[in-house]
């Protein structure tokens, strides 16, 4: 575990900079990024609406940036970009309209994923038994507690869940991951796991705040609603934008073993 939180830190400082080079481009997909959590936790969200698209976009134009790169599949920056651009419309939707998902917001989260998908599956990631059941388990979890909390939010969640949960099904391929004793590591491979599953931890609390449970679980410890939602709001913007940028990373450097 330990290890591979290590490796986790390593990955998102490889994608921040690279090669020990920071760029403009992501030093301001991290000022963007920054600035929508903490819009989150200020409850402005108009701030945090307009921050986190903005990060969304810029990072849409890193892989264009890398066309052409070595080990970059032909034609696979596009489909990538096209990918982020998706995520920035659904993340758009989702702060728009929390708690009644829109078709544009489901439909752009679907399309968004798909692309991550049909890039995974270009670098050869592929899913196993135990990889399969526990993706299931993580949209099966997600549609009984919308079913439970608000019926309104299950289409959303069994649709969007399943994009979210084959993604990281197909980044946690063990062979984008090098064993514990290994000596030659890449960090952007390494990455592409804790990317998708922080994109599923994101998904999974975006969940527990439009249902209305995180502020119940704070009410019932004695704490102001309010920090629940706002805290929860805060963890997903910043997961979700860590997660993209580990995925964009991972998917867009040139091979390093």
């Amino acid at each position: 575990m330990l290890t591979r939180t290590l490796r986790g830190a390593e990955a998102l400082i490889d994608a921040l900079l690279p090669h020990s080079n920071p760029t403009p481009a992501r030093l301001a997909w991290a000022g963007c990024a920054d600035a929508a959590g903490i819009a989150h936790l200020a409850d402005s969200r108009r701030a945090a609406l307009a921050a986190e698209s903005a990060s969304r976009v810029v990072l849409a134009a890193l892989p264009l940036r890398r066309e052409g790169a070595r080990g970059a599949a032909p034609g696979a920056d596009a489909v990538l970009t096209c990918a982020v651009l998706a995520s920035a419309v659904a993340a758009f939707e989702q702060h728009r309209a929390p708690t009644r998902p829109s078709a544009l917001g489901v439909a752009a989260l679907v399309g968004a994923h798909a692309g991550y998908i049909a890039r995974l599956v270009q670098r050869g990631a592929t899913v196993g038994k135990r990889g399969a059941a526990a993706a299931a388990g993580v949209v099966a979890a997600g549609g009984v507690v919308a079913a439970r909390a608000d019926r309104r939010l299950l289409p959303a969640t069994l649709l969007g869940g399943a994009a979210v949960a084959a993604t990281a099904a197909l980044a946690n391929d063990p062979a984008f991951r090098a064993d514990a004793n290994a000596t030659a590591i890449d960090p952007a491979r390494e990455g592409l796991s804790h990317g998708a599953n922080l994109l599923v931890a994101a998904e999974g609390l975006r969940l527990l705040t439009n249902s209305g449970l995180a502020a119940r679980v704070c009410r019932a410890a004695g704490l102001p609603a309010w920090l629940g939602e706002r805290g929860t709001r805060a963890a997903v913007s910043w997961a979700g934008s860590i997660g993209q940028l580990l995925l964009v990373h991972g998917l867009t450097a040139p091979d390093r073993q």
